[in-house]
This record gives C-alpha cells, structure tokens and sequence, in this order.
C-alpha cells in the first residue's frame, strides 16, 4: 500500500461506486502506483458487481486518475495517476493550473454506520442467491384434446331408436335379480314393444330398467284382463302390443 497516493486519493470527489475501487486499487498499489488485481478480486473488496468495477474503472481512466493496460492471458495492469486528475503535483500541493481551493466542493462527513453493521475491515457477504422455483412440481398443461372430450361430455345426449344389436349390461341384470324376472323373457318383449311404438330413448339400459321393475306388474295386470276377455278381444290385444294391424 502507497501511503501517498492513498492521501491524494481520499479528497476526491466522485460516486461512491467510483471512489470505492479508486481507493482499493490505492491499497494495493506500491509507490509508483502500479497494481494489477482481478476484477473479481476488486469486485469482492468493494462489494460491486464486475460490471460496476468495470464502469468505474473506465470513469477513473477517462478522468485521468489511473491508466490500464491490458495483458493477454491475466489480468489488467494499472498505473495510479491521481495525482493528474486532482491538479497536484507528486507531493501532494496543488499544481499551477489547479482551481482555487475556495472553489473546491465541501467534503461532507460520511454518515454514521447502521447499528447493525458489521464491524470495519469485514468481508461483504456475497448477495443471497434466489432460490430456483421447484422444478420438480408437475403442471399439467392444458391439452386441446382433453376440452374437446369435456366439451363432448357435456353434449346432451339425444334421443335414438333401440338400437338392433341392443343387449342387456350389467345393471340390467342386476336389477333382474332383484325384480325375480327373467331378463331373457322381458327382453324380447321390452324390444317388441319399442320397436313397434317407434319409441325414442336417450338411454335404453336405463328404459329396461324401468320395465324390468314394473315387468311382474304387468304381467299381473295382463293376467287379470285375460280372464275377463273373450278370445276376440285378447287377438285384438296381443295384435296391438305386438304392432299388427288387422
């Protein structure tokens, strides 16, 4: 460290970002004013990102107060020269040419450090990195297909005639059971039926349903009306529920 060029440098007026790397290249630099540390190094000295080292370093060289010189395969090598910049000669008293020091800007204190500042000459803590969101989370983008089959689902069904290859599933023969009919009895007739009225359905499982639970009240009902009726009138009837014309 240049005890010299450190008191030139502590005066001047210039940002904060600015000053901080004059000051630390100040700190390492011999007598002459030459050093040569890392961006890196200077970034974590003053807590500046590099691109801010790199911003100040080039203000510093445009307004005299060091020169760079680059090496291939290291880092650059720099040549203090506060002192220019300043307007002082190499002892320290202004130079001919320098403003008055009437005309100089006022060193304002710098102000007092927070209560919960580390204390002086400790490292900066490099800033926290943000934590990655959970790539492991699995969204479930919405697919074109999926509407469209919601978009199908949610379609009323219409009304169609008793399908020919219509057949019996499980329900239905559950339902049978219970009822204590033969579905393969019932079947026949419940299609008969249908399919001579022209009849229309949204559900036909649903509809042989409903005929199989009122089936032995039918038949009931069939039975007693037979016993009342002459052999002319029952013709009439089976021909009717069977879709004959006579």
């Amino acid at each position: 460290m240049s005890t010299r060029i450190m008191s030139i440098c502590w005066p001047l007026q210039m940002s904060p970002s600015q000053k901080a790397v004059l000051i630390s290249l100040a700190d390492q630099a011999n007598d002459e004013g030459h050093c040569w540390p890392s961006l890196k190094t200077m970034s974590e000295r003053t807590c500046l990102s590099e691109r801010a080292v790199r911003n100040a370093i080039r203000w510093l060289e445009q307004s005299g107060y060091l020169k760079s010189c680059g090496r291939s395969g290291t880092s650059n090598y720099y040549i203090l020269t506060p002192a220019a910049g300043a307007g002082v000669d190499g002892h320290g008293t202004p130079a001919p040419d320098a403003a008055p020091a009437g005309n100089a800007p006022r060193h304002e204190m710098p102000p007092p450090p927070a209560p919960d500042a580390a204390p002086p000459g400790t490292r900066c803590r490099p800033p926290r990195h943000q934590v990655p969101p959970n790539r492991n989370r699995t969204v479930i983008e919405p697919s074109v297909n999926r509407e469209e089959g919601a978009h199908e689902q949610r379609k009323p069904k219409r009304s169609s005639q008793l399908p020919d290859d219509f057949e019996p599933n499980e329900a239905n023969r559950r339902v049978a059971a219970e009822q204590g009919v033969s579905i393969s009895e019932q079947l026949p007739q419940f299609s008969d039926y249908h399919r001579a009225k022209g009849s229309t359905m949204k559900d036909w499982h649903a509809a042989l349903n409903t005929w199989l639970r009122n089936a032995r009240k039918f038949d009931r009902s069939r039975s007693d009306r037979s016993a009342q009726e002459t052999p002319y009138e029952r013709g009439q009837r089976m021909a009717r529920e069977r879709g004959i014309i006579l």
